[in-house]
């Protein structure tokens, strides 16, 4: 199941912060200036006992685990609760690099364009990094997020990630390009939302869900290959045998 979380919001412009960051306190470089790249602020969490990182947020600072986007200087502490910030960051894709004690993972992000403000959560483990939550707020109200539904609730709401939305009740819902009700939402479903946010609460008007006609299909080719293979193998044990026999 996927669990990566993506969610585009749009808000105003933010104001420059330049040299290196640190962590949730960005620097200026003069009131009143427009900000040159994208901002992004982070929490790293843990992959449970027995991983590298600790699971206590003081013994993420205590390691001296640093986040750095690769190929530039930027780079930021993790603080005592487990979080960084980023600015300055160049539009396109980036990756950043989480080292420290046992720890040398990288995740990338794609698509990023000037005066992005972007939240993430990225779980970390020895050498892998993976993207749990990503927020990105522009310049207009337009909101995408895409994750793994975990509760539907009364009064048309759900919940993506940790993220809530409102559908509205004339939204498109789609699962692999048919029309469903609301009803037919599933906890568990990979869903992607279109919409807008109006004093801070997400209203969705399109929402498109993965075929599992589409994935059963794709386990059924597989399946089917795989019995190609055994039987293409039995009947060249076959041919073995009868060969000898007619020897």
């Amino acid at each position: 199941m996927r669990t990566r979380i993506a969610v585009v919001l749009i808000a105003g412009t933010s104001l420059v912060a330049c040299g290196q960051s640190t962590p949730m306190a960005p620097s200026a470089s003069g009131a009143g200036v427009v900000q040159s790249g994208a901002v992004i602020r982070g929490t790293v969490v843990t992959s449970g006992a027995g991983s590298s990182v600790p699971l206590n947020g003081s013994s993420l600072a205590s390691l001296g685990l640093v986040v750095s986007i690769v190929g530039s200087s930027r780079s930021s502490m993790v603080s005592t609760r487990g979080q960084f910030e980023l600015d300055g960051v160049p539009p396109g894709s980036v990756e950043l690099r989480f080292t420290g004690p046992g720890v040398d993972a990288r995740v990338t992000l794609d698509g990023i364009t000037e005066h992005d403000d972007i939240r993430i959560t990225v779980r970390v483990t020895g050498t892998s990094a993976a993207l749990e939550e990503e927020r990105r707020e522009h310049s207009d109200s337009g909101v995408e997020i895409e994750g793994t539904l975990t509760s539907i609730g009364p009064g048309r709401t759900l919940r993506i990630g940790s993220t809530a939305v409102v559908v509205s009740d004339g939204a498109t819902i789609r699962r692999g390009g048919r029309s469903i009700a609301f009803t037919d939402l599933r906890l568990g479903d990979f869903v992607e939302i279109h919409g807008s946010m109006t004093n801070g609460t997400i209203t969705a008007t399109v929402v498109n869900l993965e075929d599992d006609e589409a994935e059963d299909d794709e386990d059924d080719d597989e399946d089917e290959n795989d019995d190609d293979g055994e039987d293409e193998d039995e009947d060249d044990d076959d041919d073995d045998h009868g060969g000898s026999g007619r020897r």
